[in-house]
């Protein structure tokens, strides 16, 4: 249990931040990266691909699936602040900046395969060119994985997501005031449209609609709309349901431009509440005030890099930390797992890269010091 909640903590360490005033894209790099956790978040038995089943792993705005359906964004920033597990899951991805794909030719074909115990998990092919990059992504059977297109500044062109049971197309369209994404299912019998509309490359309404194949008449699922301040930070975020009716309100606040406070107002008696500390201008603590619970995140750095970040929930008096250990280049090679009371070290992740700085191992160790998961990487170049 506790290993598999740390392999969920580490599923989204290379994600994007979700705290953006410009526009939603998905990136290239952070793609790769989300792919190569892909078996770690299924405990190394990978069966469906991650980008299947949590998609907001790597898209800036927290796109998500409601009801295996319709699919809408989150407010960016902090998001609703569901669990104390999610609460963890967004710091990861927020404080650790990494690559593990560091070498990527251009012009050529980066063939990367993916194995645990002389088992293959899954292949990549990866296509580079001064203005494409192209990325698929197969399961063993090739019949199930993703082919994902990014043109110039690693902008999404369009992703294509297959298995024996499921075809979703996703094309992206550019507008001088908006950015579009039409996302069809052949299963389904509409097209989800997702429109971001912006002011001076500031997003200040996002709609979410369904187009129906047939008469092409186009029904509004929800939205967002979003102000900002003088200095043109975000103010509030508001989110309209279905019948334009405005259900949620999350509202930022500034000390001498510097972010104090979140609070999230769901229309119920208890908002929920974000408080920031900082030291030599960076976050040393924050305290999340929900209905259902309290709780602090610390943070300790290391010249430029994230060190350790430690976790108290103050409503059942638990702990947990987790500590980052870097090579002379930057590079993660070690996160080291401490328990939720005693704070004892339970378990350790180790990375090893190749001599073009590419992800070569991952290894899992107990406290006993002995392996108990390991996966390689093999690279061939066409």
């Amino acid at each position: 249990m506790r290993f598999t909640r740390f392999i969920l903590l580490l599923a989204v360490l290379t994600g994007q931040n979700v705290y953006s005033q410009t526009k939603y894209n998905i990136k290239a790099t952070n793609y790769l990266n989300n792919i190569l956790w892909s078996q770690i978040f299924n405990n190394f038995d990978v069966k469906t691909p991650i980008l299947f089943v949590s998609p907001w792993l790597f898209v800036s705005g927290s796109i998500q699936y409601i009801d295996n359906d319709v699919f809408l964004k989150q407010n960016f920033s902090e998001d609703d602040l569901f669990t104390e597990k999610e609460i963890i899951l967004k710091e990861f991805t927020k404080q650790l900046n990494m690559s593990f794909f560091n070498y990527i030719p251009t012009d050529t074909t980066m063939v990367l395969k993916a194995l645990y115990k002389n088992r293959l998990l899954y292949t990549v092919n990866l296509m580079k060119s001064d203005s494409l990059i192209k990325s698929e992504y197969l399961l063993p059977d090739n019949e199930t994985g993703e082919t994902v297109e990014f043109g110039k500044n690693e902008k999404l062109i369009s992703r294509f997501k297959f298995s024996p049971y499921t075809k979703i197309t996703t094309t992206t369209i550019n507008k001088p005031d908006s950015l579009i994404y039409r996302t069809s299912d052949e299963l389904k019998s509409y097209i989800v449209i997702d429109e971001n509309q912006y002011l001076n490359d500031t997003l200040i309404n996002q709609k979410v609609f369904k187009e129906s194949f047939e008469t092409k008449k186009r029904k509004f699922v929800s939205g967002s709309h979003f102000q900002y301040n003088d200095i043109g930070s975000l103010a509030k975020v508001l989110t309209l349901d279905k019948n334009g009716i405005t259900t949620d309100s999350i509202e930022y606040f500034y000390t001498n431009d510097t972010l104090a406070s979140i609070m999230q107002s769901v229309f119920r008696d208890t908002p929920n509440i974000i408080y920031y500390n900082y030291s030599n201008g960076r976050v040393s603590e924050k305290s999340i005030r929900k209905k259902e619970f309290s709780f602090k995140i610390e943070y300790e750095y290391l010249k430029d890099k994230i060190s350790r970040i430690k976790f108290s929930n103050l409503s059942d008096d638990t702990k947990e930390e987790y500590a980052f250990g870097y090579n002379i280049g930057g590079f993660l090679m070690s996160v080291m797992c401490y328990s939720k009371n005693s704070l004892e070290l339970k378990r350790q992740i180790f990375f090893a890269y190749d001599v073009k700085q590419n992800i070569k191992t991952i290894k899992v160790v107990n406290k006993n010091g002995l392996i108990e998961k390991e996966i390689s990487y093999d690279y061939d170049f066409k």
